[in-house]
């Protein structure tokens, strides 16, 4: 429930000016982009639930198979506060991307409170090494990660130093990172009824630190060839975009490729629902990169 000032910076869903009824933006959300992926599951050549791990939710589907070996691969990772969506509801931007030459891979994981947010970050960390090893195996030209929201959080603590060393060679097979209005900053959302009921997101003192990844040095990524383009939408909520345009100065502090952009007259949510349509700003930024 939204009851204080804070509450509200932290729910996007009253801050979009296509409902009047905030709830309206999330049931949209849903139901649009599960329309979007079971076309895109009809359209193109797909593989459904392969395992990059011994777990359950362990699993991604892979849209486009009909595509050359050496396609680049787009890696998707949901949003949903570490706690809702799944992968089949989230391939909805292979609508454009196929076509227009990439691989769309999206990644499932166990969401809480079932597991804890640390074991979420395990999970990504596993799901990003079995997709480079695939892209590296298949003759990929390179590979593209984008997260929205907590997706966000989750491919910048995927990139940790520990990964790095893990992946070796293939690390040079990434090529962008869309981080498409993340939240980074666990500090203060942890203490938000309506973000975390009753601590389902099992934070702690320790763990909160740990996992808010605002104050982390990148500088070890600096021999990889890492574009990281810094999205925000013009309808998010302050601190969504305060927290953005501090991880763009973090990575700038790093001396990392950072590229920073506000979309105009989107919101938390259509900043990815559009990328089911050609003309849209960010679906032209992604396909223009097909090659670099």
């Amino acid at each position: 429930e939204v009851v204080t000032k804070l509450d509200l910076e932290y729910s996007p869903s009253y801050w979009t000016k296509r409902f009047t009824v905030p709830d309206d933006a999330i049931t949209n959300h849903k139901k649009f982009t599960l329309e979007e992926s079971d076309k895109c599951r009809q359209l193109f050549r797909c593989r459904l639930n392969v395992p990059y791990g011994d777990g359950k939710n362990e699993k991604i589907d892979i849209y486009g198979d009909e595509l050359p070996d050496d396609a680049p691969i787009y890696a998707y990772i949901h949003g949903g506060y570490w706690q809702f969506l799944n992968k089949h509801q989230c391939s909805y931007m292979a609508k454009t991307l196929v076509p227009g030459g990439y691989r769309v891979i999206v990644i499932e994981y166990d969401v809480c409170p079932n597991v804890t947010v640390e074991k979420i970050v395990e999970q990504v960390q596993k799901a990003g090494l079995f997709i480079l090893d695939f892209a590296a195996k298949t003759g990929s030209r390179g590979v593209s990660f984008a997260g929205h929201s907590c997706g966000g959080h989750l491919m910048m603590s995927m990139l940790s130093e520990e990964f790095v060393q893990q992946a070796g060679d293939n690390i040079q097979l990434i090529k962008h990172f869309y981080l498409t209005s993340g939240v980074y900053d666990l500090r203060e959302l942890r203490h938000l009824q309506c973000v975390n009921t009753d601590n389902c997101l099992s934070l702690n003192d320790e763990n909160t630190e740990k996992l808010s990844i605002v104050d982390n040095d990148y500088s070890y990524l600096k021999h990889a060839s890492i574009t990281f383009h810094v999205l925000t939408a013009e309808l998010d909520t302050n601190v969504y975009k305060e927290q953005n345009y501090h991880v763009g100065k973090l990575l700038d502090r790093c001396n990392l490729k950072t590229k920073y952009l506000e979309l105009k007259n989107v919101d938390h949510f259509n900043l990815t629902e559009n990328l089911t349509t050609n003309e849209y700003e960010l679906t032209k930024l992604i396909l223009s990169n097909v090659n670099s």
